[in-house]
């Protein structure tokens, strides 16, 4: 049987639901993933390892070939 939820949820609960609502990642977050060579590298290229969408066409060149 389910536990209903608390009238006082507890910090861990509440960090999770903040967590699974969020959709899109921060900046900070997606560059935080970004090994700090590979950053530098991408930014001397030109490429902002901040922009999800390059990286994904740049993760499907490389597995893609």
């Amino acid at each position: 049987m389910a536990r209903p939820r608390s009238d006082n949820p507890s910090p861990a609960a509440l960090r999770g639901r903040r967590y699974r609502r969020r959709k899109k990642l921060s900046r900070r977050l997606l560059t935080a993933w970004v090994p700090q060579d590979t950053v530098y590298a991408l930014e001397l290229k030109g490429i902002d390892p901040a922009d999800p969408e390059k990286l994904g066409e740049l993760l499907d060149d490389a597995v893609l070939g």
